[in-house]
């Protein structure tokens, strides 16, 4: 049996659009980065994807549950 790994980065967010670091404190995805995360999920649809882990960072996990859902 083979096991793939995907790794993606979380999408665009408000502090990335303005070049400030942002470490452990987070941020909301913007449009871009909502659009980033539902075009993933597009590429990867056919690839039976069986388990997404991300970071506990809420643009980590926003950008996993978009991709969930596709």
């Amino acid at each position: 049996m083979k096991t793939r790994l995907y790794l993606a980065r979380h999408g665009e967010t408000l502090w990335n659009r303005t070049r400030r670091l942002q470490g452990q404190l987070d941020s909301e995805l913007t449009d871009l980065g909502n659009l980033q995360s539902a075009q993933i999920a597009d590429e990867l649809v056919t690839k039976n994807i069986q388990l997404i882990i991300s970071s506990p960072l809420g643009r980590a996990v926003k950008s996993a549950t978009i991709c969930q859902k596709n």
